[in-house]
């Protein structure tokens, strides 16, 4: 389990605290067990983000697809040098009952972003932007800023870009161009 801040929740597939210099790339999949998450006896309890970076400087993720998060799927706070291309995620609920809320991209009180070339089929939002809820993001006063979006495809998902609905410490300069949504979104 990791800490957070309404207590304790799964540990996510992967986590980078602190670190410098992170990627993974190629043309590998990572999977993750959506079904195992929403069991009867599990449905309830927390469930864990596949991709988390906190405090990271300096991370690419490229090329790579990642499929069935249980929760959102690649989530940035406090880093900064973000470039997330060419990925390919699918995280729809398959044999679920209900609403799985597996966003694509949580970008939070992270700097210089490029989110480009990248493929989503999600059952929640594709990307959202975010920083900090309420009174923790006003503290951190880091807002989200600098960010590139282009040349994503979306199949499904709730919203291409969100912006909020945790954005207490501000959200700047975002640019999103060249964007297609193939399936449908919802709002």
């Amino acid at each position: 389990y990791a800490e957070d801040r309404d207590g304790t929740m799964p540990a996510p597939f992967v986590r980078a605290d602190r670190c410098r210099n992170v990627a993974i790339t190629g043309e590998g999949e990572l999977r993750g067990n959506v079904k195992w998450w929403f069991r009867e006896d599990r449905i309830r309890k927390a469930r864990p983000m596949f991709l988390w970076f906190e405090a990271c400087t300096n991370i690419v993720l490229s090329g790579v697809k990642i499929r069935q998060a249980a929760f959102w799927t690649v989530h940035t706070r406090r880093c900064e040098n973000v470039i997330l291309r060419g990925l390919d995620l699918v995280c729809t609920p398959e044999g679920t009952k209900r609403y799985t809320n597996t966003d694509g991209m949580d970008i939070d009180s992270t700097r210089k972003v490029l989110i480009e070339g990248c493929s989503f089929n999600q059952d929640d939002d594709v990307i959202c932007m975010k920083s900090g809820k309420n009174e923790e993001g006003r503290l951190r006063a880091m807002p989200t800023k600098n960010v590139t979006i282009r040349n994503c495809t979306v199949v499904n998902g709730h919203t291409l870009l969100g912006i909020g609905s945790e954005l207490s410490g501000g959200i700047e300069d975002v640019h999103l161009e060249n964007c297609k949504v193939e399936g449908e979104v919802w709002k």
